[in-house]
């Protein structure tokens, strides 16, 4: 038996909690942009949003957008 992970299943394995409760498309896409701008910029679970990064994100415009303070 091989322990090589494979790409399917590290997608099915991080899109678990973004898909928890089958949220609405807002709330889906919410999800992943919090999640993929955290581990990308390497921000802790334990330390929350930092107050200098702010989400923008609305319905139908099929983007995520992201600012941070100066």
């Amino acid at each position: 038996m091989s322990n090589e992970l494979t790409f399917d299943a590290f997608e099915k394995e991080w899109l678990v909690e973004i898909q928890a409760g089958h949220p609405n498309t807002v709330e889906l896409g919410n999800r992943f942009s919090r999640k993929l701008v955290t581990q990308w910029l390497e921000i802790g679970d334990d330390s929350g949003s930092p107050d200098d990064i702010i989400y923008c994100d609305g319905a139908g415009d099929n983007a995520h957008d992201l600012g941070g303070a100066l």
